[in-house]
């Protein structure tokens, strides 16, 4: 089983949350286990924390989200047991959700995604994943989030 940690920053400026999530890319290839680690970094906003019950949720898909529920681990890390059962043929894509409290307050993250790639899918090479679109989602095998500045 593969170990992935996806580190989420969060920024409170003047008003304005910002989002990154960093790896952008995860790959989850068909058959294989995947074991998700989603931490809050370090350069995130001071006092921000993720939501205890509700800090990383799958959104409702077709399929369902492969996977275990994220669960809270050690206060501030979230985790996550995925298998890729993809038959095929195209790749199925898990879209979630990160929200932190800040002051008091909720904050949920734009849609990063999971991507499961189907059998004989063996991702691009080189393919640092993301995507410039914001809500398109990622290719071949991520997790994705583009950091949104308004």
């Amino acid at each position: 089983m593969a170990d992935h940690s996806i580190e989420v920053t969060f920024l409170y400026n003047d008003g304005n949350p910002q989002w990154k999530f960093d790896p952008e890319s995860v790959p989850v290839p068909h058959s294989q286990n995947a074991k998700l680690f989603w931490t809050l970094s370090n350069q995130s906003t001071k006092g921000a924390t993720f939501a205890p019950t509700d800090g990383i949720v799958f959104k409702p898909s077709e399929p369902g989200y492969p996977g275990t529920p994220p669960t809270m681990q050690n206060g501030n890390k979230y985790v996550s047991v995925e298998t890729n059962e993809n038959p095929g043929p195209v790749k199925h894509v898990f879209p979630y959700t990160a929200t932190v409290i800040y002051n008091g307050k909720p904050y949920e993250s734009p849609d990063p995604d999971v991507t499961n790639d189907p059998p004989g899918h063996m991702g691009d090479p080189g393919d640092e994943g993301g995507d410039e679109g914001g809500d398109e989602g990622g290719e071949d095998g991520d997790v994705n989030a583009d950091f949104e500045q308004e």
